[in-house]
This record gives structure tokens, C-alpha cells and sequence, in this order.
């Protein structure tokens, strides 16, 4: 607890520490929170990353995928850029809701066109929102004009093992703040998170394609042409654009492919595929770009797997030391019907499961598999629950004492999401279980 403000500096800013604030420190950002009975603040420092070159741009990128990309915001306001030094200061705030409260967010980055960094309140009360403000006086960015290359959309764990893959075929895959970075010689893909932003539903596809390429592409290029919706409404739908435009980072000229597969099964990530050209974008994915109006259009589709299968290189190895506590994961279906003559309800059947595991000392763990099925009002109940130990080796992972006494192998590995992974088993039956950590 900091009993008193202290001078302090975290990665490029010196400030003074908010009084009265319990402070915890992770790889990537700076907690500093209070509680007062139901009351609470959270303040929250984030480590700098190199700035797109315009200090509004990085600001709507951060409110983007820190606020929007995690909370139903309303109220949103936005104010006037102001200036400390040579950086650019810009705040944006809004209101969302948590157990029924009210919370507000400010969130404010400063820019010099280099690099950037941001802190964001989260309060229920005005008291702590003027802490908030009281730190920001105090805030003094160290000037520096570029920062090293793995603080660069920097990595957000350091809890896991590993964050790179190095695939056979000569991509690599390395998790980033927003989303997984995909590379080979001159091509770069971005398996984006999940955003609630981009990812909300349209009933006009093309406007809900140009909505998602907003949110999570457009802020980072400029002089944008030869925009074109290249997509197909079907089943599954495809979002498909291109376009040239100048990267602000680099100031390079770049070709944009913006692509989402929408998986019945609602597992398609959007990715975001730049190339120096349209030929070198064409030499690795082809260019048998669909036409609707063509009779073999779903074919055309199909030429496109290879590039609608890269969302998968969102996978990383785990190591025994990643697992330790608690993972579960739950699934649940229902099936209605009705009277064919009367249209009336005539009940419904459910099927729930859920798998809980809990890592332990020493590679042991117990696990724990409930499921219910039936008719609603009339159902069955089952568990199982299992004790043994465990090997991670290989991409699987083994359990001892398994059904009747035997071993069971899993395929195992983590999916990267924002702040997060999720660990993915699939057994022999390629039935999959998506866990995540329970904290």
C-alpha cells in the first residue's frame, strides 16, 4: 500500500504515486487499485509501443482495443487533444456497467509521433477519478524516440513459457498486445482477438465487413485506394477486402488484405494480410479472386482455404509449468418443438456439459466431468471424476488413470487471446475442449 506519493518511474514516464493505492506490477502494466467498501479504482499504466506516427490514431487504438474491444461503452466522450512538451495528450472516456454499477473509464495516451503510452482509470466513484487526474499532473514522459523491436505492439504474457512458433514451413507466429503476428519474408498477418467492436452482429454484411475493417485495420494506414469488397454472402459467408495504402508506422507503401472465414461454429478470426504488392500477396495465396456472378463461384471460394486456415497459426506449445491451477470449460445445447397441427409448444430437450481440471504440485491433478441431458423438467445427471498425473511433451499431454485405470492423450496447445490463452485439448475422437483459467 502506498501510504504516501512517491517519485516513481515505470518504463518511459516519472510520476508521483497515487496516495493510498495498493500497487502490483506485471510484465506489461502498472495496477494500482483501491477499495472502500463497495466502492472501487483501478488505474492502470501501460508499457509504451511504438506510436503509428499520429497521437489521435494511437489514441483511438488504445480506446479501441483496451475499452471498446472488452466493455459496452456509452456516453463517450472524447477531449480536446492538449500538449506536455513535445507529446501530444489525448483522453477519452465513457460508461459501462459491472454488477449492476455504473463504472467510468478514462483513458489517456500520451504521443510524440514515435512512441506512445497510456493509462486508463476505471472508478465508481468521482474521489478516485480525481486521484486519477492528480497522478496525470504529475505524469513526465521520458523523450525517446524509438524503442526496441520486442517492445513493438509488445508481448502481453511472461507467465508462459513460450510465445513464438516456428512453423516447417518457415512462418512464425508471435503473440502481441491485440492480436497474433504471422510472418515469412515479406508478408506479415494479424490474426486479430476477439473484439466485441468488430465482431458485433450486421444484417448488411457489407456494411458489417466495412465495420470490422474500421475497428481494427484502418487506424493504422493512410491514403487508402483501390478499396474493394471482394467477399461472398453464403454458408459460410467470406469478408474479403483489399486495398493500397501507406503504412503510418513505416511510411511504406503496402497492399491490405482484410479476410474472416464465418465459421458456422462462430470460430473465424479476421486477419489482416500486408505485403509490399498485390503480386506478392498473389504469389502466396493465389488469385482466384471470387466473382458472384461466375457459375463456379463457390470454387473460387475454395482456392482461398490456404489463406482462411492461417487464423490456426494461432498456436503455441504449453510446458508443464504453464498449467498449474484451476482450467474448465462448458457447453450447452437445447432443441424446442412444437405441434405440427397447432403450432403450440410441446417441450424441449437439453444437452449441458462441463469439464473441470486442476493442475497441481508435482504433475499430479484431479479432474472433474459433469453432464445433463434429457428432457427439460426431467433430465440426467452424470460426473466423472479422475486422479493422476500428467506429462506435457510433444504438443500432447497424457493423464494416468483415466476410464477404468488407462492413460489418455490429448493434443494439446494454446490460443492466444487478449490478456490471456486458452488451453486447447482434443483427444482421439477429435472432440476439443476450450479451457480457460479460473483465477
Amino acid at each position: 500500500m502506498q501510504a504516501c506519493g512517491q517519485n516513481e518511474t515505470f518504463d518511459i514516464v516519472s510520476y508521483t504515486t497515487p496516495k493510498n493505492w495498493k500497487k502490483e506490477l506485471t510484465d506489461n502494466h502498472l495496477v494500482y487499485s483501491k477499495i472502500d467498501g463497495n466502492s472501487w479504482g483501478q488505474i492502470v499504466i501501460y508499457k509504451s509501443a511504438v506510436s503509428t506516427g499520429d497521437a489521435e490514431t494511437d489514441n483511438e487504438k488504445e480506446w479501441n482495443g483496451l475499452v471498446l474491444g472488452l466493455k459496452a461503452i456509452e456516453n463517450e466522450e472524447k477531449a480536446k487533444p492538449d500538449t506536455l512538451n513535445n507529446w501530444v495528450v489525448i483522453s477519452r472516456s465513457g460508461i459501462w456497467k459491472y454488477n449492476g454499477a455504473n463504472v467510468s473509464t478514462i483513458l489517456t495516451t500520451f504521443s510524440n509521433g514515435k512512441v506512445y503510452l497510456s493509462a486508463m482509470c476505471n472508478a465508481t466513484a468521482l474521489p478516485y477519478l480525481q486521484d486519477f487526474q492528480n497522478l496525470l499532473q504529475t505524469f513526465q514522459p521520458i523523450e525517446r524516440n524509438e524503442i526496441s523491436p520486442n517492445q513493438t505492439y509488445h508481448t502481453v504474457n511472461g507467465q508462459f513459457k513460450y510465445d513464438t512458433t516456428n512453423f516447417d514451413d518457415g512462418w512464425i507466429s508471435a503473440i502481441k498486445t491485440d492480436w497474433v503476428e504471422v510472418t515469412k519474408p515479406g508478408t506479415r498477418i494479424f490474426i486479430h482477438y476477439p473484439n466485441q467492436r468488430a465482431d458485433e452482429h450486421n444484417f448488411d454484411k457489407l456494411k458489417g465487413d466495412e465495420h470490422a475493417w474500421n475497428a481494427l485495420v484502418a487506424p493504422r494506414y493512410q491514403n487508402i485506394t483501390n478499396f474493394q469488397q471482394r467477399g461472398l454472402q453464403g454458408s459460410p459467408s467470406i469478408t474479403f477486402l483489399t486495398a493500397n495504402g501507406v503504412e503510418k508506422q513505416t511510411g511504406k507503401n503496402v497492399f491490405i488484405v482484410f479476410y474472416k472465414k464465418h465459421y458456422q461454429q462462430g470460430n473465424g478470426r479476421y486477419l489482416e494480410v500486408v505485403t509490399n504488392s498485390k503480386t506478392d500477396f498473389e504469389n502466396e495465396f493465389g488469385n482466384n479472386y471470387i466473382n458472384t456472378s461466375s457459375w463456379d463461384y463457390l470454387e473460387q471460394s475454395k482456392s482461398w482455404d490456404k489463406l482462411a486456415k492461417m487464423q490456426w497459426r494461432n498456436k503455441f506449445a504449453v510446458a508443464n509449468t504453464d498449467l498449474a491451477g484451476k482450467w474448465s470449460s462448458s457447453d450447452f445445447a437445447s432443441l424446442s418443438y412444437y405441434y405440427v397441427s397447432s403450432g403450440r409448444y410441446a417441450g424441449s430437450t437439453a444437452t449441458a456439459t462441463s469439464d473441470e481440471f486442476n493442475f497441481l504440485n508435482a504433475n499430479h491433478y484431479s479432474s472433474q466431468h459433469s453432464g445433463a441431458s434429457g428432457q427439460v423438467g426431467n433430465m440426467g445427471f452424470s460426473t466423472q471424476k479422475y486422479n493422476g498425473r500428467y506429462e506435457v511433451k510433444d504438443w500432447k499431454i497424457t493423464f494416468t488413470n483415466r476410464f477404468k485405470g488407462q492413460l489418455e492423450t490429448f493434443n494439446c496447445q494454446f490460443e492466444a487471446v487478449k490478456g490471456g490463452r486458452i488451453l486447447v485439448l482434443t483427444d482421439n475422437n477429435n472432440t476439443i475442449k476450450a479451457l480457460v483459467k479460473q483465477h
